[in-house]
């Protein structure tokens, strides 16, 4: 009789070990499965930021771009004006000297 009290005792030991070790492993599961899912949502918020910082830079590249064509233009317009006047000093120097004979 102590000998069926001592072994029952023992399977409940073991069992109460399996147990409390199989909810230790589930709850390490657990632990380890909501840690991953938290760094995983903080690399997508990064990536978010970082598609939006992408997004920012290539919309003020596109604002310079539009911007180095109107310096472009203006830069044509400001040769033909300093041209235009340059043309009209010599016709004015020109007339200056008809005049002056």
């Amino acid at each position: 009789m102590l000998y069926l009290l001592v072994r029952t005792e023992r399977s409940l030991l073991i069992g109460s070990a399996l147990a409390l070790a199989t909810l230790a492993g589930w709850g390490s599961f657990a632990y380890s499965a909501l840690s991953t899912s938290r760094k995983i949502d903080a690399i997508t918020g990064e990536r978010d930021a970082a598609l939006a910082q992408l997004q920012q830079v290539q919309e003020t590249f596109g604002k310079l771009s539009e911007m180095e064509t109107k310096l472009g233009s203006a830069r044509i317009e400001y040769s033909r004006v300093v041209q235009g006047w340059a043309d009209t000093r010599g016709k004015l120097g020109q007339a200056q000297q008809q005049i002056a004979r």
